[in-house]
């Protein structure tokens, strides 16, 4: 309505738009030094996917939710399409950036591809193949649980990159103090001769 007979255009548009801001705002917040962990920000969009599916679930429950003589009818009919889409431009480069972190440079088109894979093969198996049974609302309860399961495997890698960087730091902090000993005993080896040339 707000848009007349370009409305279907604008929506479309409006997806989009809300993607590519979600890939640019993880991009820069996964490079900051500053920022949390990667696999924590993970979580968060996993978080903020299950919301979304939440208020989808919810809508297909009750219709009067998207029903426009109400007021809740835009807001729950736009708001979590769009949550939707900017968790999912954020994880286009969130991805990308975390199996580089566990995996290295080396076979990550291989790994990436592996990773692909698996969102294909999801997404058909859930609106392809049980969308040709099953009722909307079905599936969207389906992908809430789904989204669930995701925030926890997501909180469990979070939860290994923490113990894998407090490892790090130990065996960093390990090296250091053992190796103080040996530059002295070398730092004495080194100054012998000089001194024996010296008597």
């Amino acid at each position: 309505k707000m848009f007349g007979s370009y409305g279907e255009d604008m929506l479309p548009c409006g997806y989009h738009s809300m993607k590519t801001l979600g890939c640019i705002t993880t991009g820069a917040l996964a490079d900051s030094p500053s920022a949390p962990r990667r696999t924590y920000l993970l979580m968060c969009l996993a978080g903020a996917m299950t919301f979304g599916q939440v208020i989808f679930a919810l809508d297909s429950t009750f219709p009067v939710l998207c029903d426009y003589d109400y007021f809740p009818g835009e807001p729950f009919e736009k708001i979590p399409w769009f949550i939707t889409a900017f968790s999912s431009g954020s994880l286009l480069t969130l991805v990308p950036v975390i199996e580089l972190d566990w995996f290295g440079a080396q076979n990550i088109g291989l790994v990436h591809g592996t990773t692909m894979l698996g969102a294909i093969i999801g997404q058909v198996t859930l609106f392809n193949i049980l969308g040709s049974f099953m009722e909307l609302g079905a599936i969207n309860y389906l992908a809430t649980a789904l989204c669930g399961g995701c925030i926890y495997l997501a909180f469990r890698m979070h939860l290994a990159s923490s113990d894998l960087g407090k490892k790090a730091t130990t065996a960093s902090s390990e090296n250091a103090s053992g190796s103080r000993p040996s530059n002295e005993s070398n730092g004495d080896s080194e100054r012998k001769p000089l001194l024996e040339g010296e008597v």
